[in-house]
């Protein structure tokens, strides 16, 4: 029995790997090396292969995340949170203030703004919702953490300034210690990513989406980069996403697979220069 689980095992690994070769060299030209990793997205393949720490996938699951949140920062930063919900049918959609956002706890990218309560289509939302739940998002990019995450719609406040939504400041932690940042700012218009070093400073490179837009250093820089050191605590990478509204600090996600390991970095030695901080875990 304990031979015919490993062969299922080796199948698998076998599969994800071919497949992520695959992703890989369709978006960078050639396969990564996956036997000795040196760039940053090139550790993240190898961390989506062979890391099987439980505690990834509760970072992962936006429901649990939050309990995590809570007990080593405060619940302070948390965005408040409007209800968590197995079904769409479970929804008060009338009972709901805007401004909201509706996401899926078990993965990326899924998120439904309602600013104006008038505006809001619970018809269209819920079928857009029940699609989500029908998939499990580690199949998109082979993202281990991800498979098996509970499916379930969480409604949030949204926390921007009326339609418009606020920097999002991505701290770059290895073994606990902020290395790097970048600034995703103008979401829903014309989205940039400028990169910084922990003292402010532009950093020479740029990634997608898009060019940089210089943004000034957050009033809360200090208390941001203590919150991501102590959430990033023993921990060998973690990207901790952090929002700073009218000089108040919440956490928005913590981050295990940035982008899916498939970061286009200009120029690409900025990749390998983050691999640098990285030092894998002997078990991954």
């Amino acid at each position: 029995m304990l031979a015919a689980t490993h062969r299922f095992l080796d199948i698998h690994l076998s599969t994800d790997r071919s497949i992520i070769r695959r992703q890989y060299a369709r978006n960078f030209g050639r396969p990564p090396d996956l036997s000795h990793p040196r760039s940053l997205n090139e550790m993240i393949q190898r961390r989506k292969l062979h890391d099987r720490r439980p505690i990834l996938r509760m970072f992962c699951d936006k429901v649990a995340v939050r309990d995590y949140v809570a007990a080593h920062v405060g619940p302070e930063y948390l965005v408040p949170l409007l209800g968590v919900f197995k079904r769409p049918e479970e929804i008060p959609w009338d009972e709901l203030s805007a401004p909201y956002v509706v996401k899926a706890s078990h993965g990326c990218g899924w998120n439904l703004f309602v600013f104006d309560s008038a505006e809001a289509d619970p018809s269209k939302m819920t079928r857009a919702l029940r699609d989500w739940l029908k998939t499990d998002f580690f199949y998109n990019a082979r993202e281990w953490a991800y498979k098996g995450v509970p499916r379930r719609i969480m409604v949030e406040r949204f926390i921007g300034c009326g339609r418009d939504a606020p920097d999002e400041f991505k701290f770059l932690c290895f073994d606990g210690v902020p290395r790097a940042a970048y600034v995703m700012a103008d979401r829903f218009t014309n989205p940039t990513m400028t990169w910084y070093s922990i003292d402010w400073t532009p950093l020479p490179f740029a990634s997608n989406p898009g060019p940089a837009s210089p943004r000034p250093a957050p009033p809360a820089l200090d208390e941001m980069l203590k919150v991501a050191a102590k959430l990033s605590q023993g921990m060998d990478f973690l990207r901790v996403d952090l929002y700073c509204v009218e000089g108040r600090v919440y956490c928005g996600e913590l981050t295990v697979y940035p982008s899916a390991g498939y970061e286009l970095f200009e120029p690409p030695e900025a990749g390998e220069w983050l691999g640098r901080f990285w030092t894998l875990p002997e078990h991954a």
